[in-house]
């Protein structure tokens, strides 16, 4: 079988419940997910890469499918179509399985 991998591409800054929850629901969908940490020298994050790394791994378990890395604006825009379709393929499963 193909091992589905994600790319969520994110600022991170800080790392939320929203996002957690978001991570915790696409861990689901994939078979390795890949949280992008965004490094934007055009804007003044509150901290800095290697501290939204940090704070990743000490709320997400890192080492059963999950990886972390920082990574450029252009790498998350042209992963940014992969995280969307995953994104709109959870929606149009929830709301199937709402229905139920």
């Amino acid at each position: 079988m193909t091992e589905r991998i994600a790319v969520y591409p994110g600022s991170f800054d800080p790392i939320t419940n929203g996002h957690l929850d978001i991570i915790g629901r696409a861990r689901g969908l994939c078979d390795r997910l890949v949280l992008a940490v965004l490094v934007n020298a055009e804007k003044d994050p509150l901290f800095s890469v290697e501290e939204r790394i940090a704070l990743i791994r000490e709320n997400v378990a890192t080492g059963d499918g999950a990886r972390v890395a920082g990574c450029g604006a252009r790498v998350v825009a042209r992963s940014k179509w992969v995280w969307d379709g995953i994104r709109q393929g959870y929606m149009a499963l929830a709301s199937t399985t709402r229905n139920r």
